[in-house]
């Protein structure tokens, strides 16, 4: 893919909305569109249109697709991907486990497992918790209003 246009598509994704999950307590002040509570492939393609009115939707989409394609060929072949102030996937091994069936009470061997692991940058930390700077401590808003 053109390295041009994935920092297109990189530096497009600043703002995006996140969607609200049980463990967020709040929505975004700043989303891209008070409506939207999440975001999805064709979400992201259409705002990265509009963002880039010279590339056609096709051009847009066929991006995404190749990117989202790299990043899961490079997991499957056990590589971490990093990008810089967003944050880094990664794969984490769980052995195999005997468990048990919890209505019949029998044994089960449960195969060992790869799962995908996103760990968040500092950047994107930082924009979460609207934290100046990145030490990572929360700080109360101090804003004073009147």
């Amino acid at each position: 893919m053109n390295t041009g246009l994935k920092q297109i598509i990189i530096g497009s994704l600043q703002g995006i909305s996140r969607r609200k999950t049980g463990h967020m307590p709040h929505k975004p002040e700043q989303t891209l569109n008070n409506t939207e509570t999440g975001m999805t492939k064709s979400k992201l393609i259409d705002i990265l249109t509009k963002k880039r009115p010279h590339l056609e939707r096709k051009q847009v989409e066929s991006a995404v697709d190749c990117m989202i394609e790299h990043m899961s060929a490079a997991l499957m072949s056990n590589d971490r991907i990093e990008i810089r102030g967003f944050g880094s996937f990664s794969l984490h091994y769980h052995p195999p486990v005997t468990g048990r069936n919890p209505r019949t009470g029998a044994e089960l061997s449960l195969p060992a497992r790869y799962s995908t692991h996103f760990k968040p940058g500092k950047e994107l930390r930082r924009r979460v918790n609207k934290v100046p700077g990145c030490n990572g401590e929360v700080q109360p808003n101090t804003t004073e209003r009147g």
